[in-house]
């Protein structure tokens, strides 16, 4: 599936306050409508040619998006 999403590194403060981010993760935010289900922890996808494990999801407010955090997979 093929969606647009904002893709941005956490920054240092994101860092201390995310259980389970390290410096290098990203945070992907998906408008809701755009995705058939749900991601999961452990689902991965890809930006150009690099690949991400999501580690944690977020429903934004009123289910308008998810805030996927993501660390690149090596």
């Amino acid at each position: 599936t093929s969606v647009s999403g904002w893709l941005s590194a956490l920054t240092l403060e994101q860092v201390t306050k995310i259980e389970g981010a390290q410096l290098g993760d990203v945070q992907l935010l998906v408008r809701f409508a755009d995705l058939s289900t749900a991601p999961k922890t452990d689902d991965r996808f890809r930006v150009a040619t690099i690949d991400y494990r999501i580690f944690r999801v977020i429903r934004g407010p009123f289910d308008t998006h998810f805030v996927i955090y993501a660390q690149r997979v090596r």
